[in-house]
């Protein structure tokens, strides 16, 4: 198990009430962990799983400041995971 801090962007942030959440998680990796979060957070499923069972395309992680390109990529204690939707316009 490993201790997380969660950074909730919009509109993440909204469904759960707050925008950072400390978190035990059991998960090897980040697609895991936003498996697992989705379950102990049941407003964000909807947000962030697709109808597949996968992480949704929409949702854009960055890990330790770093934005992450593989989902299978490994977690460590303490490791800092913000969750966001990038929003554009023009």
């Amino acid at each position: 198990m490993v201790k997380l801090k969660v950074r909730l962007l919009k509109p993440f942030k909204d469904s759960v009430g707050k925008n950072e959440l400390g978190v035990d998680s059991d998960a090897s990796n980040v697609e895991d962990f936003i498996v697992e979060l989705s379950a102990k957070y049941p407003k964000l499923k909807p947000q962030l799983i697709d109808s597949e069972g996968g992480v949704d395309y929409s949702v854009n992680v960055i890990v330790n400041n770093v934005p992450l390109i593989d989902l299978k990529q490994k977690i460590k204690e303490n490791d800092e995971i913000t969750l966001f939707v990038p929003i554009g316009g023009g």
